[in-house]
């Protein structure tokens, strides 16, 4: 990862970059918008929707995440109650 720059040692620690922190968001967006998206289309259970986002957030283009969020409406938080890291196509759009 640190060849990636995705972390760096900071005093002694390991630390995500801000290109780390970034790509960390995106997953965290992505696997929970996937969750959303399991649960309120296809009424799939908390663990079944956990587990097929785990797999659906590693192939989801940059492009499909902004039409899921929208097509879900943009949001606030996943099935658990944790946030959603807005995207660029929430622009103040939000649904709890």
């Amino acid at each position: 990862m640190s060849d990636l720059r995705l972390v760096e040692m900071q005093n002694g620690e390991v630390q995500l970059t801000l290109m780390g922190s970034q790509r960390a968001r995106d997953v965290v967006r992505r696997h929970r918008l996937a969750e959303r998206l399991f649960k309120d289309t296809f009424s799939i259970d908390d663990s079944e929707a956990h587990t097929q986002a785990c797999k659906f957030e590693h192939i989801i283009s940059p492009e499909l995440d902004q039409r899921i969020c929208t097509f879900l409406g943009h949001p606030k938080t996943c099935p658990h109650g944790n946030p959603i890291p807005p995207g660029e196509c929430c622009n103040g759009k939000s649904k709890g």
